[in-house]
């Protein structure tokens, strides 16, 4: 028959019971001849007699469409049928060897989805918690050595300022590694600290100037710009900067320093 409806055509109404009504519209589909008429297309779609299986169909398709999509992401072949006549003979064996009719066979098709989509789903959530587990550990490694270089350098270049003007005394300033974020401390008591994390290449500059407005530029802030991008588990990739704000350790500015890396959702 042609799309263009060149041939003769009839006009049918076929009145049939509801239990059979699967099998003989599948049997009608297959002969590829048959237009069909919506004689309740003034009915609202939710109140007609089949959209409860319509609905049905929609998820069961979801599911696979769900299935396909980690099958890609994980580069696992799927193998469709040729064609979709073959298709519907290999449906029809399976059905007549399980001895079950259409729906019977559906509803197990629908539980075996059902099944492997929450397997899927489980392992999906495990594999990316194990994921930001394992980055969360890299980027505080990273950020562990690289801000103890910066502070270590810093608090070396403080120590030639003070050498230069003659201000170090054998008891004066004691320049400690920057362990547990204490970089210094002088005879008086006073010690400074520091903090550390990640943020986003595009927030460095506003970051800075809260930092400096907060905290009325008492502390000193170092950005670092990571050379590779951080790749989240969809395969993205996102730029971050690596930031140490180093600071007179008291309550009060501690407070200012960490409500501004909260502020930002940095990973400290």
């Amino acid at each position: 028959m042609s799309i263009f409806r060149s041939e003769d055509m009839g006009l049918f109404m076929l009145s049939l019971e509801k239990n059979s009504a699967w099998e003989v519209m599948d049997s009608l589909g297959r002969l590829s001849c048959l237009h069909y008429l919506d004689v309740n297309n003034k009915e609202q779609i939710y109140s007609r007699a089949y959209s409860v299986m319509v609905r049905r169909c929609d998820e069961a398709y979801r599911r696979i469409r769900y299935i396909e999509s980690l099958c890609e992401q994980y580069k696992k072949q799927v193998c469709p049928p040729p064609s979709v006549d073959i298709f519907l003979s290999n449906l029809q064996q399976t059905i007549a060897s399980k001895g079950k009719d259409s729906m019977a066979y559906f509803e197990e098709v629908e539980q075996t989805l059902e099944k492997a989509e929450k397997f899927l789903s489980d392992q999906q959530k495990e594999a990316e918690n194990m994921f930001t587990k394992y980055t969360s550990v890299v980027q505080h490694r990273y950020v562990l050595n690289k801000a103890s270089e910066i502070v270590l350098a810093r608090a070396r270049y403080e120590w030639n300022n003070l050498e230069s003007r003659g201000a170090v005394k054998e008891e004066g300033i004691n320049i400690l590694m920057p362990v547990v974020g204490k970089v210094m401390e002088d005879r008086s008591g006073i010690s400074f600290s520091y903090i550390a994390g990640l943020i986003p290449n595009e927030e460095t500059f506003r970051f800075k100037r809260l930092m400096f407005r907060r905290t009325r530029g008492n502390v000193i802030t170092v950005i670092h710009h990571l050379e590779k991008p951080i790749e989240t588990f969809d395969k993205k990739t996102v730029d971050k900067a690596l930031y140490v704000v180093i600071f007179r350790d008291s309550e009060v500015v501690r407070a200012s320093v960490s409500h501004v890396c909260e502020a930002f959702s940095s990973e400290m």
